[in-house]
């Protein structure tokens, strides 16, 4: 397996006998493709093609194709990691309402409030705890599924 530097050099070594860099890739992939490969179809929440399978050309029709929900929103994840979900869920307020009021956290999506709020930790924790309450579909990904 050829990595760093030496990789730099031979894409650059390869470049001009290519017409663009997908044809490049393409080539790459055709070729020299020993591993495993996985591609992540990352689609939004209120997104209509949710439902839909995600498809590629032939040249890929040999790749694994795995398809993550952008769920929870930042709220959830706060409301996971405060303890409140029960709470949240009788109250019937939107997720950001339920924050602002409930929680006292107005400036919730703020740099400044995420920076100081949030530890690789605890939000892995929330997003697990959120996958384990939530109804997500049977074949659906989320967050807590690309952590490890």
């Amino acid at each position: 397996m050829v990595s760093g530097l030496g990789c730099i050099h031979i894409l650059t070594e390869f470049r001009s006998l290519f017409s663009s860099a997908l044809s490049l890739v393409e080539y790459f992939i055709k070729v020299h493709t020993l591993a495993t490969v996985i591609l992540a179809n990352i689609v939004g929440k209120r997104n209509p093609s949710r439902t839909e399978k995600f498809s590629l050309g032939k040249l890929y029709a040999s790749f694994r194709v795995l398809s993550f929900i952008t769920h929870p929103e930042a709220e959830i994840l706060a409301v996971m990691r405060e303890g409140a979900w029960d709470k949240w869920k009788r109250s019937g307020k939107k997720p950001s309402d339920f924050c602002k009021q409930d929680l006292g956290m107005s400036e919730i999506k703020s740099n400044e409030f995420l920076t100081v709020y949030w530890d690789v930790d605890s939000i892995a924790a929330a997003a697990r705890e959120y996958k384990r309450l939530s109804k997500i579909g049977k074949d659906e990904l989320c967050l807590a599924d690309l952590i490890r």
